[in-house]
C-alpha cells in the first residue's frame, strides 16, 4: 500500500515499484491480507493476475480462498471482487 493513495487507482508508487520488480524477476510470490488490498477494480486485477502468472509469481490471499499457484487457483474467479461495487 502507499499512503494517501486508493487502492481502487493502480497509479500508486509501491505498486509500480512491486510491477517493476516482478518483471526483473526479483519477486518470488506475492501475498496479501485481502485482494482489494491490491485492487479494487475486477478488470485491474485481471489484468495484475495476468501479469503476475506471465512472470510466474503466485498471488495468494491469505482471508480468502485464492491462490494462483496452482493450476486450479488460476481458473477460479474470486467473488470477492465485486463485493465493493454492492455498496456504492
Amino acid at each position: 500500500m502507499t499512503p494517501g493513495f486508493s487502492d481502487a487507482s493502480l497509479d500508486r508508487l509501491a505498486l509500480k515499484e512491486l510491477l517493476n520488480d516482478i518483471v526483473e524477476e526479483k519477486i518470488d510470490c506475492i501475498l496479501t491480507y485481502k485482494i482489494d488490498r491490491l485492487t479494487r477494480s475486477p478488470k485491474d486485477f485481471y489484468n495484475l493476475i495476468e501479469l503476475f502468472v506471465k512472470h510466474g509469481v503466485p498471488f495468494i490471499s491469505i482471508t480468502e480462498n485464492f491462490d494462483t499457484a496452482s493450476p486450479s487457483g488460476r481458473l477460479t474467479p474470486n467473488p470477492n471482487l465485486g463485493t465493493p461495487y454492492l455498496f456504492n
